[in-house]
């Protein structure tokens, strides 16, 4: 059933994948003023935001518009899916989520994009399908 959940949590994160950013401020109270009670994804962003795997663009700004990047996806996925936060490794804040990634095989062949390129859905899926060993059938 836990293999069922995380699966879960992984696709509703492509489903607002375009609206995540990199890390700003802290997990708890949270306060973004472009994130309302009544919209659809509110208590998904919430439970991210609380266990410290999403954080806004500024502390009042979430952007659920916004592109996500390489590293905010791959810190999504590898989190989502029980690998720990990451330290980095180089320059980026990201960096210590691209290195798990690709010394696991996690990252589609042929992805040439830097971890603040804005990625599509379409390689955030084969990422999941990567960390969760899913088969293609």
């Amino acid at each position: 059933m836990k293999q069922k959940q995380r699966i879960f949590s992984l696709f509703l994160l492509v489903a607002l994948v375009f609206s995540l950013a990199a890390p700003v401020s802290a997990a708890g109270e949270m306060n973004f003023t472009d994130v309302a009670p009544d919209d659809w994804y509110y208590t998904y962003v919430k439970d991210l935001y609380d266990n410290d795997i999403v954080h806004g663009t500024t502390p009042t700004t979430f952007s659920p518009q916004g592109q996500v990047t390489l590293g905010e996806a791959l810190k999504l996925v590898l989190m989502s899916a029980g690998y720990g936060d990451q330290t980095p490794t180089g320059s980026h804040w990201a960096s210590g989520f691209y290195q798990l990634a690709q010394e696991n095989g996690f990252l589609p062949s042929g992805l040439s994009l830097g971890l603040n390129d804005p990625i599509n859905r379409l390689q955030i899926a084969e990422i999941i399908v990567n960390v969760l060993d899913l088969s293609r059938t």
